[in-house]
């Protein structure tokens, strides 16, 4: 409305101008009045708008009349409120209370008038109000401020909010959670108001930590604050607290300020207890891991240390923290001290390539340990099958014993040709009667190749089956000597 107001009433002197039709006019037929600004802001200093009169006559020519007023063309304004109320001076009016007015211009006995809207816009004086001035904490309360010129218009203005205590948003919405008293002041310009709330304490109702359940690592610091609440969920002021723990598989220090520090793994019930009631408290289930290795072991499945050439061992890193809780295995960092003896893979694989002694070393971070290992060199091992039971001789590596060739009793007793004359030589027979005697000897000697064909099979049997169950690795070269049928080669 300002706009418009100010833009028509230049755009109809411009014209006057124009047209030639500011010279002085003849008789006045009509006027009509026109105000710069609508609405009128309401001061006592500084003129909210400026009237401009129109007067014209019958020839269609029209004049402003503005001041300095001629001593003929002298208009007169009258102000009548409708609920508002503002005061003239010359061709300004100054607005007071808000509301709307009417303004009338009389000259040389015609009128003209126009309805103009006063408005408060500069703050004096700011009112606050709310529901109570005592409140709980934890529970909010809405506070109201308007705000109004010195002519008592309340003026529509944004407005801020501070507080002591508690907090309060952009619609003066209040809210502590400590009990206390509250400062809360407004401001809108330069005007301000304060307001005193009182915030009273709530019943307290429990206690709880942050969460019932935490993970302590072994030998680290944990601080752990119990607060306490009233019954709606509500931080109220916490009591004197008394701490302790129960060792359940866990074991853990506590200081009396809630400080805990755990030293074995398991779990352990950290509580905080009211020092005013037995019937308050919190607890907190904690358990406790393992601190990073402070010391490493290397270990083999069946807790061997000796292996062959071309063969492999799977090792493992054993990890303790430095309260000795163990870890399991670690994923350490492998390597040996002589890489012709033995090598390892990444994941702790050792093989053997040559005979001798090798050190094998984990490390991980500051943690390290190391082990001696002896490859032992690889044999073949033989020992005879008796003819006509199996197609062919077979070699059977047995660790335990290095045959290099058969015995000539048991080569001999293959022998059948052979046989009564081995007996004989064994025996030592020279007679021919009595139990040695030539009639006797070729019995004796059947017995006796029976006899050391029986332990020759069993004997090799055993052998078998016990390689079977634990083989040797592959021979690294060939033997030298192979029984054939039973025979010396």
């Amino acid at each position: 409305m300002n706009g418009f107001n100010r833009i028509a009433l230049t755009a109809l002197l411009a014209l006057i101008v124009l047209t030639g039709q500011a010279a002085a006019i003849d008789a006045i037929t009509s006027i009509s009045l026109y105000s710069d600004h609508n609405p009128v802001e309401a001061s006592d200093s500084t003129a909210g708008a400026r009237l401009t009169v129109i007067a014209t006559d019958a020839s269609g020519n029209s004049q402003a009349i503005i001041p300095p007023y001629s001593e003929n063309l002298t208009p007169s304004f009258q102000i009548t409120p409708i609920n508002g109320s503002a005061r003239m001076w010359s061709n300004e009016i100054y607005g007071q209370r808000a509301g709307q007015v009417i303004v009338t211009a009389l000259l040389s006995g015609f009128s003209s008038s126009i309805t103009l809207t006063v408005t408060g816009t500069i703050p004096n004086y700011i009112s606050l109000t709310s529901s109570s001035k005592t409140v709980l904490a934890g529970e909010g309360l809405q506070l109201n401020a308007t705000v109004y010129d010195s002519f008592g218009n309340s003026v529509d203005t944004t407005v801020s909010w501070t507080t002591t205590l508690g907090s309060i948003n952009s619609t003066g919405y209040f809210l502590s959670n400590s009990a206390g008293s509250a400062g809360i002041t407004v401001r809108a310009g330069e005007a301000t108001a304060t307001y005193n709330l009182t915030v009273t304490e709530r019943e307290l109702d429990h206690l709880a930590f942050g969460s019932p359940l935490f993970t302590a690592r072994a030998g680290q610091y944990y601080t752990f604050v119990a607060q306490a609440f009233d019954e709606y969920g509500n931080n109220v002021p916490t009591p004197a607290l008394r701490y302790s723990v129960r060792q359940e598989s866990g074991y853990a220090d506590f200081t009396t300020t809630g400080i805990l520090v755990g030293r074995k793994t398991g779990t352990v019930t950290f509580q905080a207890q009211a020092e005013s009631d037995a019937n308050l408290y919190a607890t907190v289930l904690v358990t406790i891991i393992p601190d990073r290795p402070s010391k490493l072991e290397i270990t083999t499945r069946n807790s061997k240390y000796k292996l062959y050439e071309g063969s492999g061992l799977s090792l493992t890193a054993e990890g303790t923290d430095q309260y000795g809780n163990p870890i399991g295995a670690i994923s350490a960092q492998w390597s040996t001290s002589d890489s012709n003896v033995a090598t390892i893979t990444s994941d702790g694989v050792l093989h053997a390539t040559n005979r001798g002694t090798v050190i094998v070393t984990a490390t991980y971070d500051v943690a390290t340990t190391s082990r001696s290992f002896t490859v032992l060199p690889s044999n073949s091992y033989y020992a005879l099958v008796p003819p006509g039971t199996l197609d062919k001789p077979r070699p059977i590596y047995a660790p335990a014993v290095n045959v290099t060739a058969p015995s000539t009793f048991v080569a001999n007793a293959f022998n059948t040709t052979n046989a009564t004359a081995a007996a004989a030589t064994v025996l030592g027979a020279s007679g021919s009667t009595g139990l040695f005697s030539a009639q006797n000897a070729a019995w004796l000697g059947a017995l006796l190749i029976l006899i050391a064909v029986a332990i020759a099979i069993s004997y090799g049997y055993g052998k078998e089956q016990a390689i079977q169950e634990n083989p040797p690795p592959a021979p690294a070269r060939p033997p030298t000597w192979k029984p054939t049928d039973g025979n010396n080669a």
